[in-house]
């Protein structure tokens, strides 16, 4: 993906700090800034040039695709330096659930925040639906901090889908400890009955 002058809405560049050239002969060289491919920039090339703040979403991708791969590594490093949660995004992003799931674990005591734990626990309903069902749990739990009918039908918009990612009876035994917790609450519960859930 390449972009040939700065997207609508992305920061002025600084004065005098350009990008390289995006002429067929900077595309056969790793002078073009290389950039993570999510919303944010990870790393920029050789040439010294960024964008300028770290944290501004990215007005250009890597004009040659080639070099991608021998940047990879040093762009994923810039963002486990920088930013956690950009690294999980990213890698969320590129489709690695495995290599995003290590990453927002491999700290136990690091939170990914609310929407992130969602994204994380879709991205590993097929093949680890243990460990989804048990980030959805979190997640539920979160919604159930506020009481309110707008924070249940949160709770059991998200209970539906720890439904469809867990075994059968590993859900239904979920359901009847959160049951147990919330007895207290008859508009949860009237909800979660009507839910159907099992």
């Amino acid at each position: 993906m390449s972009w040939t002058g700065r997207a609508a809405g992305s920061p002025k560049r600084a004065a005098g700090r350009s990008p390289p050239s995006t002429t067929s002969s900077a595309r056969s060289t790793s002078a073009a800034p290389i950039v993570w491919r999510s919303r944010r920039c990870a790393a920029s090339s050789t040439s010294g040039w960024r964008p300028p703040a770290p944290t501004a979403p990215c007005a250009f991708a890597a004009d040659a695709l080639d070099a991608w791969a021998g940047e990879r590594d040093a762009a994923l490093q810039a963002l486990r330096d920088r930013d956690r949660g950009e690294l999980v995004d990213a890698l969320l992003e590129e489709g690695d659930a495995g290599a995003a799931w290590t990453a927002a674990t491999a700290p136990p005591a690091w939170d990914p925040g609310l929407a992130r734990r969602t994204r994380l626990a879709e991205a590993r309903e097929r093949t680890r639906p243990d460990e989804a069902l048990a980030w959805y749990l979190q997640v539920v739990d979160e919604h159930l901090l506020q009481t309110g009918r707008p924070a249940y039908a949160r709770a059991v918009s998200t209970l539906k889908r720890a439904r469809r990612a867990a075994q059968a009876d590993a859900f239904a035994t979920a359901l009847t400890d959160l049951r147990e917790r919330h007895r207290r609450r008859p508009a949860l519960i009237a909800m979660l009955d009507n839910a159907a859930l099992g």
